[in-house]
């Protein structure tokens, strides 16, 4: 695979369908949640009280308590947002359009360091994710809000990209070492959604020989590295030690696990093209490990475990702590669909074309 630079994506040649794509997405967004009544809910609407106390009173952003979590980047957005829309409503919802159109935008860089690159891919990656986010306010619309990791999940898809340009020889160490210890910083979630399973494919990269062992060793402990420089920048900007993350409880999986599995079910009755997309896309990520197992293609190979592991860890690490379904499983909810709907399309169309000039 063709090494890529981190700003290779900026660059290409269709420009309009970037503006239109970005741009219907960006309104689409923002008339959804302008005035949503998911937006009610406590954790969402804590940053608007954090921006009267710290924009518009006396406070400052140290005395408020963060959780184990600190959420800058959610913080800052939002801050900005607000300043922008003058009010609440229109604050929250710059804020959801903003988050979106980032989602989207690192799910089309992710996928370009794995499939080459194609003009339908951004606004099917667009569409797919619009079809989510319209599905029901229980679980679907948390992707509007602030504090719900959605940002974390951005950032686990630019440094899915970052990560797979370094591996096939592409200058961006130095933008990822930044992206871990800055988003480590804001979101703990990070390492679980991104670090662990990086190093879970330098691993396998390492066990069957996939280029020189002294780098596979070389990158794992500069990943290390930067959570470790992630994690001191956190203590050293908190005004209060953060929270526990509780007790590991392996018997609560099961029980977890079936009250998600009932959840999900519920909703997916209520929202049936949410539902239907995401099978789409995990048949798409079936095919995609298919082919690429079939035609030994260690970069696309290396690709497929990072997401697989990215989503087995979400969910089992999340039912081991007994925690709520819902944004919690961003991984499980969004990588199948934003991913594996693209990754799909291209390994179709590969095996077409490749049978279509055989029968020729």
């Amino acid at each position: 695979m063709k090494a890529d630079s981190f700003f290779a994506f900026f660059s290409a040649s269709c420009v309009w369908t970037k503006i239109v794509t970005y741009g219907l997405l960006f309104i689409a967004t923002w008339a959804l949640s302008y005035g949503n009544p998911v937006f009610s809910n406590a954790d969402f609407t804590t940053v608007e009280d954090m921006f009267r106390d710290v924009a518009l009173g006396p406070g400052s952003l140290w005395d408020w308590y963060l959780p184990r979590s600190s959420y800058y980047l959610d913080i800052f957005l939002y801050f900005a947002a607000r300043l922008l829309g003058g009010d609440v409503h229109n604050g929250l919802a710059l804020f959801a359009a903003a988050q979106t159109c980032a989602v989207v935008a690192a799910a089309v860089y992710a996928l370009r360091s794995a499939v080459p690159s194609r003009n339908w891919q951004l606004p099917l990656v667009a569409f797919v994710y619009a079809l989510l986010l319209h599905g029901n306010s229980g679980l679907c619309t948390w992707g509007l809000g602030t504090m719900a990791h959605v940002l974390t999940s951005a950032c686990v898809l630019w440094a899915m990209g970052l990560f797979f340009r370094l591996l096939a020889g592409g200058r961006t160490g130095l933008p990822l070492f930044l992206l871990i210890a800055v988003t480590t910083l804001c979101d703990f979630m990070f390492v679980l959604w991104f670090v662990l399973p990086a190093l879970a494919v330098l691993g396998m990269r390492f066990l069957c020989r996939w280029g020189e062992r002294r780098v596979q060793i070389g990158l794992g402990v500069c990943l290390c590295l930067a959570v470790g420089v992630g994690k001191v920048l956190d203590s050293l900007t908190r005004a209060y030690p953060a929270d526990s993350a509780g007790s590991f409880k392996p018997q609560a999986v099961l029980n977890t696990l079936g009250r998600t599995v009932v959840e999900y079910a519920n909703n997916a009755a209520q929202a049936p093209e949410a539902a239907a997309v995401w099978l789409l896309g995990l048949l798409g990520f079936i095919l995609f490990i298919w082919r690429a197992f079939r035609r030994r293609e260690q970069e696309k190979l290396c690709f497929a475990v990072q997401i697989a592991m990215c989503v087995f860890l979400n969910v089992f690490v999340i039912a081991a702590h007994s925690m709520a379904a819902g944004y919690y499983y961003l991984m499980f909810l969004y990588l199948p669909p934003l991913l594996g709907v693209v990754l799909g399309v291209d390994s179709l169309s590969l095996s077409l074309s490749l049978s279509l000039s055989l029968s020729l």
